[in-house]
């Protein structure tokens, strides 16, 4: 996940799109025209249909995401906070291309990953 996002970053795309999906993805509910495939190989009907935005489920996998999302922060050409969280907690991560001066610690409300 994390090549995919420095990836779009480099070729253009706003950091606040990517910030978003991120967001997105961390909250584990993600909005998509995605549906399985039907057939194998898929049919020209089935690539070119136009199917209703849906929500589907991350959950099972968010735990985890937070917490790899957590360790490569610093990695991210973008900056990210998310918009809300359930616990309210924050990890703060210290960007390594800013030196050690704090200037560079990024917030990160990750509750699966806070300090305790």
């Amino acid at each position: 996940m994390s090549r995919l996002l420095i990836h779009l970053s480099e070729i253009g795309y706003p950091a606040h799109w990517l910030a978003s999906i991120l967001s997105s993805i961390l909250s584990g509910k993600i909005m998509t025209r995605a549906r399985p495939p039907r057939s194998c190989p898929l049919s020209i009907a089935e690539t070119t249909a136009n199917r209703p935005v849906r929500t589907t489920t991350a959950t099972p996998f968010v735990e985890d995401m937070r917490i790899q999302a957590a360790i490569r922060l610093p990695l991210m050409p973008f900056g990210f906070y998310p918009k809300s969280t359930t616990s309210g907690r924050h990890l703060p991560v210290q960007d390594p291309r800013q030196g050690r001066n704090g200037l560079g610690v990024r917030s990160a409300a990750l509750h699966s990953c806070a300090l305790q």
